[in-house]
């Protein structure tokens, strides 16, 4: 039998209209607040929607996060869609600003579904701050967290392997990989108790990013901070740009791409016949492996940049 971890001190996890009602009075004093959808699979456009919500803000002290339920295939009290997002209305329409972790996953979860998340306030989203930071590293929420070493719960891995671990064992139960069930379940079967604890981190991991990186990512006494500053201004406003573009789609000039993509391989070709006639060899100079093989082992040639792998770049 699977058992649900306790809520963290601060945590809460919604079940009655007592405890939306108190979370909507206490969210909406804040001036920064976070969000993150849980779903029930990563297709908004298939189907797959928000099976609950996770709010939350930094106090002087410390955090405070609750977890919506709204449609587990799990057992447990749950809140009524309707009711829930009234309140995810309310709770978010007095913020200054909203935080989130690849916020334009949410921005779309949310409006195929009917929540309201403002368009009128302004975002800030950790991944994308992690992005102008460092573009080389990880963007995943945990790993961000784990290298900036901001997480309260002292492993920021904890809840996510608790809930993989749960989903391992339901896929073998269904009898299917855990990519397959993933993209056939989400997260729907999980625990409603476990589902909170991992979303209600989810929502604090990506608060306390943002207080540690938004200074950085705005380059804060720097040389370039004005340059950075209206960088990070455009990268914010651009999520929104982004998620309207997905959300709607977009129309593609298909034979204009057909023109392009023959000009490019045949421009490719001529680079390629150029670089046989100087260096006397015939490769496939669009494989980074052989190119590599070629450069520095064949030609013994010094390495003046790597990946973020740790392999010498084919960049230079």
């Amino acid at each position: 039998m699977f058992t649900a971890p306790p809520p963290s001190a601060g945590h809460t996890i919604v079940q009655s209209v007592d405890q939306l009602a108190a979370m909507v009075r206490e969210v909406s004093t804040a001036k920064t607040v976070g969000v993150d959808f849980e779903t029930s699979g990563l297709r908004y456009f298939d189907g797959q929607l928000p099976i609950g919500f996770s709010v939350g803000y930094l106090t002087g002290r410390g955090y405070r996060a609750w977890y919506v339920p709204v449609a587990h295939k799990a057992v447990g009290a749950q809140i009524p869609r309707d009711a829930a997002q009234e309140a995810f209305r309310d709770a978010l329409a007095q913020a200054a600003e909203l935080v989130g972790h690849n916020l334009k996953f949410d921005l779309n979860m949310g409006r195929a579904d009917g929540w309201e998340i403002p368009d009128w306030t302004p975002i800030h989203d950790s991944m994308i701050q992690a992005y102008l930071i460092d573009e080389g590293r990880a963007l995943q929420l945990e790993k961000v967290v784990d290298r900036a070493g901001v997480s309260p719960y002292q492993d920021a891995f904890a809840m996510k392997d608790e809930v993989d671990r749960f989903l391992v064992l339901q896929a073998g139960l269904s009898q299917m990989g855990k990519q397959e069930y993933l993209n056939r379940h989400g997260h729907e079967h999980v625990p409603i108790q476990l589902e909170g604890e991992y979303g209600c981190r989810d929502v604090v991991h990506s608060l306390l990013l943002d207080r540690k990186q938004r200074s950085a990512a705005m380059g804060v006494g720097g040389r370039y901070e004005r340059q950075k500053r209206a960088l990070y201004e455009n990268e914010m406003i651009l999520v929104r740009a982004l998620a309207d573009m997905e959300y709607q789609g977009q129309l593609l000039d298909v034979e204009y791409l057909r023109r392009v993509s023959l000009y490019l391989d045949q421009e490719l070709d001529r680079l390629g016949g150029e670089l046989r006639r100087l260096f006397g060899v015939g490769l496939n100079w669009a494989n980074d492996v052989v190119v590599r093989n070629y450069l520095y082992t064949s030609l013994k040639m010094p390495v003046l940049e790597w990946t973020p792998k740790g392999l010498p770049s084919v960049s230079r």
